[in-house]
């Protein structure tokens, strides 16, 4: 369900902040209902049909499509089913980045004079530090100098079992005996 929560956060944000729909989500749109309905249809993850497979996979090799294996009554039954879980996932999307406005707004305005941002930079941003102290785009939450360091572990040395004979070291070539 989160999956489908985060694929509904575009569509959300229009309507949070824009009190407007446009076609941009359109393809977040498309994979979050393909997720529901194979949590429906494929997966047995619904309270109205339970654990009953109501589609299988045709296309395995091709384009991974499914036909349903269920009447037309169950079919549209599960369509609601569908519905259900897109509509508690968007409402869900809208409440959170109501709650998160301000840190969102943040976000905003860093990739509006930058263009782009990293994880560590976004993480600095919510964290309320300058991103321009990540030390590297894949940086942790916290700068270098407050992650404790581990000890590294301590191998010890094998030593050869039993007696050891010493070889002769090898003789310079080119001189005689």
């Amino acid at each position: 369900m989160a999956k489908i929560t985060v694929s509904m956060g575009g569509r959300a944000a229009e309507e949070v902040v824009m009190h407007t729909m446009t076609n941009g989500a359109s393809q977040d749109i498309q994979e979050a209902t393909n997720i529901a309905r194979n949590m429906v249809a494929m997966f047995g993850m619904s309270e109205e049909f339970g654990m009953m497979a109501l589609g299988s996979v045709r296309n395995q090799y091709l384009d991974g499509g499914y036909g349903l294996d269920c009447a037309q009554d169950t079919a549209a039954v599960m369509d609601k089913a569908v519905k259900a879980i897109l509509d508690v996932c968007y409402k869900n999307a809208v409440e959170l980045l109501k709650e998160n406005l301000e840190d969102m707004d943040k976000v905003v305005a860093y990739l509006l004079a930058k263009e782009t941002i990293t994880g560590g930079e976004m993480v600095a941003i919510l964290e309320g530090r300058d991103p321009a102290t990540v030390e590297s785009p894949y940086a942790s939450t916290m700068p270098r100098e407050e992650t404790p360091q581990a000890e590294p572990p301590v191998i010890p040395a094998l030593e050869p079992e039993g007696p050891t004979e010493e070889l002769p070291a090898p003789e310079p070539e080119g001189e005689e005996k």
